[in-house]
Parts: C-alpha cells; sequence; structure tokens
C-alpha cells in the first residue's frame, strides 16, 4: 500500500507539492500529540518543483500522509537538517497538539497578562476543552493565532473554571483538565481536506467507540503479524491525594481512594497549585486516580497494512477485540473490549502498529 506525501504552506494551508519521500515515519493517537520525521532527496522534482529551502522552512509548511481514503497525518516541519555529504534533507514532524502547549490563554497579550481572565460557567468536559481551543486559534485580534480547526456544538454541564492571567495555562493545560477529570471527554483532532481543497483539522469528541474492529487469530488467514500483551503495575496508585492551591497547613488537599481495592496500598500525590475551588479540586484529583487505581493492560500489535483491516479502518477510540483458542497465555474464546489508543507506520511501507488498552476484561 503507497501513502501519498505532499507538502502544505501554513500561510495559506494550501498543497504546494506531492513528494516522494526516500522513508519516513508518522503516528496518530488519542488525546495527545505524535511526531514523525521524513528524509527527501534535496532538489528531487515533486509535483510543483524541487524540492528546496522554501518548502521544508521550519514552521512555514507541513507533511501531510494520505493513504487511499483519508489524511493519515499532517504534522508541521519543526527541524529541518541538510546532510551535504547525501544532499538529504531529514524534517522532524510534529502534528497540531505540539501547538497546543504553545499557546497561552489569555485575553490581554501585553505587558498586563495578569489582569487577564477567562470564565468558563456551565459547561460540560467536552466544551470546556472546545472554549481552550477558541480562545487560543482566535484570528480576530491575533490572524497569526488561526489555526482551521472545526469546532463541535456546545454542551452544558456543572463545570465553572477561571483561566488567570497570571497562573500562564496553555490550551494543552486546559485539555488536559478536560480529558483527565471526573467525566472527562476523549479527544482526537483528525486531519482533513477541506471543501476547497485547504488543510482543516477536526475536533472529535468521545467519538468512533460504537466502530468495531476485530481479529480471529486462529484463523487460517490474518494480517496479524505481532502481538504483545502487557500488564503493568508499576504505575498503580489507588490511594490519591491532589494538592491545591496554597502551602503548608493552609494548602487545599483531597483525598481519593479505590473503593474496594484488590491492592496493597500504594499512595501518590499530584499537584494542582492553581487550583482554588474545592470541586474543582476534587473532579480532577478523581479523575487522576481513575487511570492508576489497577493494573494498566496494554496490547501493541503489528499488522500487515495489505490486507484488511488496514489503515483505512483504524479510527482512534474503536472498539477492538480478538478470537484466540489455541493460545497458552490469551483467554480462549473472543476478548473483552479493548480501545484503539494508537496508530503509527512508515510513509513507504504498509506495516502498521497498533496499540490498545484495555475496557473490560482480557
Amino acid at each position: 500500500m503507497a501513502y501519498k506525501v505532499c507538502i502544505v504552506d501554513t500561510g495559506s494551508w494550501s498543497k504546494l507539492t506531492d513528494i516522494e519521500p526516500l522513508s519516513g515515519s508518522w503516528a496518530r493517537a488519542l488525546n495527545t500529540g505524535r511526531s514523525g520525521s521524513m528524509t527527501l532527496k534535496a532538489g528531487d522534482d515533486g509535483s510543483l518543483g524541487p524540492v528546496i529551502r522554501s518548502t521544508t522552512w521550519p514552521l512555514e509548511t507541513l507533511v501531510v500522509v494520505e493513504s487511499a481514503s483519508r489524511i493519515e497525518f499532517a504534522g508541521f516541519v519543526t527541524t529541518t537538517k541538510y546532510a551535504w555529504k547525501t544532499k538529504q534533507v531529514t524534517l522532524s514532524l510534529n502534528d497540531i497538539w505540539w501547538i497546543f502547549g504553545k499557546r497561552f490563554l489569555l485575553d490581554n497579550r501585553t505587558s498586563s497578562l495578569t489582569q487577564s481572565q477567562l470564565d468558563f460557567d456551565n459547561v460540560d468536559s467536552r466544551t470546556l476543552a472546545k472554549r481552550a481551543i477558541e480562545f487560543g486559534t482566535n484570528e480576530d485580534s491575533f490572524p497569526d493565532y488561526y489555526l482551521p480547526i472545526v469546532l463541535p456544538p456546545d454542551a452544558s454541564g456543572t463545570i465553572k473554571r477561571t483561566v488567570y492571567g497570571y497562573d500562564m495555562e496553555t490550551i494543552q493545560d486546559l485539555l488536559d483538565e478536560a480529558m483527565n477529570a471526573e467525566g472527562g471527554v476523549d479527544l482526537d483532532f483528525r486531519p482533513r481536506w477541506a471543501a476547497d481543497g485547504t488543510l482543516e483539522w477536526v475536533m472529535e469528541t468521545n467519538a468512533n467507540k460504537t466502530r468495531f474492529i476485530e481479529w480471529d487469530l486462529d484463523a487460517d488467514e490474518h494480517n496479524v503479524t505481532d502481538f504483545d500483551f502487557t500488564i503493568e503495575g508499576q504505575g498503580i496508585g489507588n490511594i490519591v491525594y491532589g494538592l491545591g492551591e496554597g502551602s503548608e497547613v493552609d494548602m487545599k488537599v483531597h483525598a481519593a481512594k479505590t473503593p474496594d481495592s484488590v491492592y496493597l496500598a500504594l499512595e501518590r500525590t499530584v499537584s494542582f497549585k492553581d487550583v482554588k475551588d474545592a470541586d474543582a479540586l476534587r473532579r480532577r484529583t478523581l479523575g487522576e486516580m481513575v487511570p492508576t487505581n489497577g493494573a494498566i493492560r496494554q496490547i501493541s500489535m503489528r499488522i500487515n497494512g495489505e490486507d484488511r483491516p488496514n489503515v483505512g479502518d483504524l479510527y482512534l477510540g474503536s472498539t477492538v477485540r480478538w478470537k484466540a483458542d489455541d493460545d497458552p497465555w490469551l483467554l480462549a474464546g473472543w476478548s473483552g473490549e479493548w480501545e484503539l489508543l494508537e496508530y503509527s507506520g512508515s510513509m513507504t511501507d504498509s506495516e502498521l502498529k497498533l496499540e490498545f488498552q484495555g475496557r473490560e476484561g482480557d
């Protein structure tokens, strides 16, 4: 399976040229960013001209990797390295999440930014994340902040959140809160071509859970080439102390304990020094406890992308299961439900690597 690769101008979000890389890697993940890389031959002709410095300049360009049916990866060029001896150019790429960590949430971007205050009231986790994107990519007063992101509709909720300028919180900080607090949301920013042919991203929340992907490992033919099952217990913390604003005896604290835990007591702390509100501290502490209240079960699978399911069948957040009756470790029959957290590949090869995390059972 061959990917189409092109370079896009970040000033217009339009395609500059199609290219054929010598090698390259890409990845997509749920709730976090991923990076990639690409090596080109300097001077080689693309569809609209040769590969030269202006088409590979950091932050002025990005690389799009496209399968037969959709865009799989869009990564900003963040480093360009030219090797004189081989006449090759190597690009380091970062997806849109990289930008989110470099945008502060402010309504005053001057020396008086300590007076900035953004109030997000009566929203749910999805809309809190949406507000972070809105205020961090607003083009009305700052055109160079604009990012073409299609946002979901608002939804009401019980969250009340104030962002103070002196805390210097980023888009990423608020996204982390929206994802990790109690009742958090799953986020994906999926790149696609807009109707006018320019690049855009779609903010998807809690999407694809009803999509199913499955493999019968006992079948005579399947496209699984490797399968690793890891059970990780080092990160367990079934008693969590959330530390909020203040110090010493005046510090706000919320203690959370996993009900009926089968493990020995394992304690940890999480710092939320910007949190002043007791309910916000409770939500964030409970959210941090959930992923560490038991052993984490993860699976890494490799598949041959020439056969089905292939890259066009993969959607972050999809439900995954497999069947293995003749295995000494895996439980017999169809597995419980797992979630597709990440997939990655090469720009010049069909093999794909998939990462799952357990939702229920094995």
